[in-house]
Formats: C-alpha cells, sequence, structure tokens
C-alpha cells in the first residue's frame, strides 16, 4: 500500500490546521479497563510496508532533538548524522522532512524526543499507522473510548498517541533518496503480530519520541523504563491504572522481540536498526480508537 501526503510543511499553515482539528473535536473518554486478551503471544506472519511522501517546500527548519533520561537509564551515545543507528534510529524521518535534527551528544538516554517545528504531516502519518492497527490488523489496545462512562474531575485533553513498532527504510535503497528537492519519500514497516497502545496525552507532550535502543537491542528489561516514560505523558484526568498500561506495553514489547527473527526473514527491507518503539501525537481531531 502507497501513502503518498501532497502538504506544503509550512509551519504557521500546520499550526492552523492544529487549531481547527482542536476547535472541532469531540471529547473522547477512557476505557476503565483496557484487555491484552487475545494479544498475547501472536506470532508475527506478515510485515505491513507502506510508503511515505511528503511534499514540501524548498527551505530548512531546524529541530532540537531532546534526550530524555528516566531514573533507570542506561548509559547510551547519542551519536550525529542521519546514517548512524543507536539513539537515533528514526532520525531519517525528520530529517527527510526538510527538518535538520540538531542531535546533541549525551551519555544518559532513555527516550528521544521532538517537540518543534509542527508540520502536518506527522499527524497524518500518525492516523494512518492508527488505522493499521484497529482496521487492518485489528490489533489496537486502546484507552480510549467514545462512551462517557464517567465523568472525570476535570475536561480532559483531545491529545491522543499511538505506542507502537514502527520500522523505517529508504526510499530505493539509499538514504540520500528520501530527501529530494521538493518531496521525501522512505518506507514504513509495521508487523502484524505486535499490536499497538492508543493513550490520551497532555497537549504540552512531544510531537514524536522513540525509545533509545532499536528492536536489535531492546530487551524485556527495557519494561519499566518505557511504562515510566509513557506515563508521564498520560493525561491525568483519564486516571489510567498503570498496572493496566505496563500490561499493554509489555505484550508490545515482548511480541516485538519475540517476531523481530521472522520479521527479518519475511521482508528482506526490514531493518532491526531502524525498528523501534516509536510515540506519535495525533489527536487534535475527532477519531475513534
Amino acid at each position: 500500500m502507497i501513502v503518498h501526503l501532497g502538504l506544503d510543511a509550512l509551519e504557521a499553515h500546520a499550526s492552523e490546521a492544529h487549531g481547527k482539528a482542536r476547535q472541532n473535536a469531540s471529547i473522547e473518554w477512557h476505557v476503565t479497563s483496557p484487555s491484552t486478551d487475545g494479544f498475547w503471544g501472536l506470532e508475527t506472519t506478515a510485515v505491513h510496508k507502506f510508503q511515505l511522501s511528503v511534499r514540501h517546500k524548498l527551505f530548512e527548519k531546524h529541530a532540537t532533538l531532546e534526550p530524555v533520561r528516566m531514573p533507570s537509564f542506561r548509559k547510551l551515545t547519542l551519536a550525529e548524522g542521519i546514517v548512524s543507528t543507536g539513539p537515533g534510529w528514526f532520525c531519517p524521518y525528520v530529517y527527510s522532512t526538510h527538518r535538520q535534527p540538531l542531535v546533541s551528544r549525551i551519555n544518559e538516554i532513555s527516550f528521544v524526543q521532538l517537540r518543534e517545528p509542527i508540520i502536518a504531516a506527522d499527524q497524518i502519518l500518525a492516523f494512518q499507522l492508527v488505522g493499521f492497527f484497529k482496521s487492518i490488523f485489528g490489533r489496537l489496545i486502546s484507552f480510549v473510548n467514545p462512551s462517557p462512562t464517567f465523568q472525570p474531575p476535570k475536561t480532559p485533553s483531545t491529545s491522543r498517541a499511538l505506542v507502537c513498532i514502527a520500522g523505517i527504510s529508504p526510499f530505493r535503497g539509499l538514504w540520500s533518496q528520501g530527501r529530494r528537492p521538493d518531496q521525501c519519500k522512505m518506507w514504513f514497516h509495521i508487523m502484524n503480530g505486535v499490536p499497538g497502545i492508543a493513550i490520551p496525552v497532555v497537549d504540552s507532550s512531544p510531537l514524536l519520541a522513540w525509545h533509545g535502543k532499536d528492536l536489535g537491542e531492546l530487551e524485556m528489561q527495557d519494561l519499566a523504563e518505557v511504562v515510566e516514560y509513557v506515563s508521564t505523558l498520560l493525561d491525568p484526568a483519564y486516571q489510567i491504572d498503570l498496572s493496566t498500561l505496563n500490561a499493554a506495553l509489555e505484550c508490545m514489547i515482548g511480541n516485538a522481540i519475540a517476531g523481530r527473527k521472522a520479521a527479518k526473514k519475511l521482508d528482506s527491507d526490514f531493518d532491526l536498526d531502524r525498528t523501534g518503539i516509536l510515540v506519535i501525537k495525533y489527536g487534535t481531531a475527532a477519531v475513534t480508537v
């Protein structure tokens, strides 16, 4: 499946669209007990691959990446440049959308996050990914529900984020092809044996964030660190039980680790060094997930 996003990635236009979406958004409510039943021990039998194409103006915006250190950090080095892996494994996406990543070197990293500049492509990509997990795979663990099951203590935000395992690879095998003068092209890879997780987040949460370890390095012992970071993004009005969130993330990470060898064999372009835990914000528009 090829997804073509024809966008003029102007920050002002994107912000305007962001504001209009918020005005038209409907309030969504949380699920009191999201279930991971049926998601444990899923086997990866296919890798869904889709092409991302984003048109953009001939200009650059600096994108400052914020290294986040959780108390349970591991010592990692965030290397500069789009060809490096490790904590910088998702940098090619930022670079390809004409946002020049400004990557500082730091030795203690749990997550890397991006707050600005905002472009509409990020939200459209997020909606596309949500659609894959919900409609195509039918494997979305959702902490969001349109049914008002309770009255929260304050009006909740309408911001949403998808937590998932996603991979990227260069168009035509070369990262230099991913950034043309007026359009970027690259591939995304999603494993059908790994569920995604939809969560309500505070409006101040980053546009994008990714875990410092790629899928080739990810271990179950990283679960506590991931839960700790994701919990900092949650909108407190929804009163999400952290033990339930822990179970959902454990299911996602466990299935990803179990399926990485199969995914590599199923798709020749699938790269463990360019695959990992992605948190992408989408939810200022009305959507039921």
